[in-house]
């Protein structure tokens, strides 16, 4: 009677333990097609440039100056200084990529300073609720100085 209950018991911790480990297997290593598993710093980075417009935009809440998400960022412009990429695993399992990019609008009447900050999976989809983009008139605009 009591292996009963202790198998009872135990068979919905395993099947919990399992699923964990079949969603965490697929989220590392199943891409959606056209995705490919993340290699490096660098291939995170190129990923989050092309991707960087699924991310949230923030609001920079100033007023005469344009507020919304940006369609065309040039990334370059900014050197080798522009992004950055971390890898990490969460209690799960879970491979993310946290990655970092910092470039300017193209094709506005002003240009903005863009700021990105993306959470990756090992391949390449966005964890929205994680990534942002914020786009903020220079310091040079803000002031009114050309």
């Amino acid at each position: 009677m009591t292996k009963l209950i202790l198998a009872l018991i135990a068979f919905p911790i395993i099947l919990v333990f399992a699923w964990e480990a079949v969603s965490t297997y697929r989220t590392n290593n199943l891409c959606d097609p056209g995705d490919h598993i993340i290699r490096s710093e660098a291939d995170a980075i190129k990923q989050a440039k092309i991707r960087f417009n699924r991310a949230r935009y923030g609001s920079h809440g100033i007023a005469g100056h344009l507020d919304e998400k940006p369609e065309l960022v040039d990334f370059s412009r900014r050197g080798d200084n522009c992004c950055s990429a971390t890898r990490s695993r969460n209690v799960f399992g879970v491979i993310g990529w946290q990655v970092y990019l910092d470039g300017e609008t193209v094709g506005e009447p002003t240009v903005r300073n863009v700021g990105v900050s993306m959470v990756l999976s090992n391949c390449g989809a966005v964890f929205t609720r994680d990534s942002f983009i914020t786009a903020e008139p220079n310091s040079a605009e803000r002031s009114g100085k050309p």
